[in-house]
């Protein structure tokens, strides 16, 4: 299979993902039981799958997963379209690493189209476990029966940095980011959307975490369910947060089990974690606990203080965020590299509620 494409499949020289042909050929050879552990690829072109059904990357049901490395070299791929009954779904099923030596990755790539699947649904990948994805882009929908993000499904010690989502999210435990983390980190990612779920567990980064650390992330939109709803994740249980924040316009529960951060949060170490003070529950109250709903984020620090590294945006690396000074209005940081201006209408973050913020932090 490996006289399919040009290069070597080591680091200094992978094997050149170059057509759709190419890319199909390599989606048949790891559902054919080729792993690929140490192996490199990588996507020279931008690719149109014209809206034809796509099977993920590593099958779910004979329990053939990816474990190279693939870089999909800042390249889009569009018109992908998963519809299946299977667990594991988005543009790759399975991504697992065989060792810590030797941790599998999904890089530098951009998909949009729709995924939908049963359970562990990811717009990038459904189920990663001790792998990474960094640099990735989802736009689109993501829907399922359970387990359902905008990046990944379901992660398990893996890492998932530098991540954007721009879409739709729905099914039970769904999360902008990730449907379900387990002793896992997100970093420095986004999300720009709407999450809903008909029952259970929904936020903005994450439906239902455990043991996550979760550093210099936001989500903007809206986020609803019946039950453990957050801005930032429906159901939180130990692990680190810094640096999180909720720009969402409204998070919407008729649960007590609903907060601005998270519907519920324990035993979760959390610093400068805050919310928009303009946020609303449609279908009730906030938690009372304020662990729940962190602390405000103003009108004056949100759109002045990250070219000063202050308010919300304290320890944010201008390295890795910028805000584009091309852009129109309402300039949320985006990822540096990253050119296009934040997709939505986010005129609601505008308001100035409190018009005395300025007065008093000038």
């Amino acid at each position: 299979m490996e006289d399919c494409w040009d290069g070597t499949g080591t680091v200094e020289t992978p094997y050149l993902i170059q057509s759709a042909e190419d890319l199909l050929k390599f989606a048949e050879a790891v559902n054919s039981g080729i792993s690929y552990a140490g192996t490199h690829f990588l996507l020279t072109a931008d690719l149109d799958l014209d809206g034809k059904v796509w099977q993920p990357i590593g099958d779910h049901d004979r329990e053939f997963p990816f474990s190279g490395r693939f870089d999909g070299g800042g390249h889009t791929v569009r018109g992908v379209a998963v519809s299946t009954e299977k667990t594991d779904c988005g543009f790759f099923g399975q991504v697992t690493g065989v060792s810590r030596a030797e941790r599998a990755e999904v890089a530098n790539l951009t998909v949009s189209g729709t995924i939908r699947g049963e359970k562990a649904v990811g717009g990038i990948v459904g189920f990663l476990r001790g792998a990474n994805v960094s640099g990735c882009t989802f736009s689109g929908t993501v829907t399922g029966d359970a387990v359902v993000g905008g990046i990944v499904g379901s992660v398990v010690a893996g890492i998932v940095s530098r991540c954007r989502v721009h879409g739709d999210i729905s099914g039970k435990h769904a999360g902008g980011i990730a449907g379900q983390g387990k002793y896992s980190t997100i970093s420095n990612s986004y999300f720009l959307g709407n999450v809903a779920t008909p029952q259970t567990y929904a936020g903005g980064i994450g439906g239902n975490l455990t043991g996550m650390t979760i550093e210099y992330c936001y989500a903007a939109g809206t986020v609803s369910g019946d039950n453990y709803v957050g801005g930032i994740a429906g159901f939180a249980e130990q692990g680190r947060w810094k640096g999180v924040l909720s720009l969402m316009q409204s998070v919407s529960c008729p649960s007590p089990m609903c907060g601005r951060i998270a519907g519920m949060i324990r035993r979760v170490t959390t610093l400068d974690c805050l919310a928009w003070m303009g946020m609303k529950n449609p279908e009730g109250r906030f938690s009372q606990y304020v662990t729940n709903n962190g602390g405000d984020i103003s009108y004056y620090l949100l759109w002045n203080g990250f070219e000063k590294g202050v308010g919300p945006w304290k320890g944010w690396d201008p390295a890795i965020w910028k805000i584009d000074p091309a852009f129109s209005s309402y300039r949320l940081p985006v990822l540096t590299g990253q050119e296009q201006e934040p997709e939505g209408d986010f005129s609601y973050l505008a308001v100035d509620l409190h018009k005395t913020d300025a007065k008093k932090t000038s």
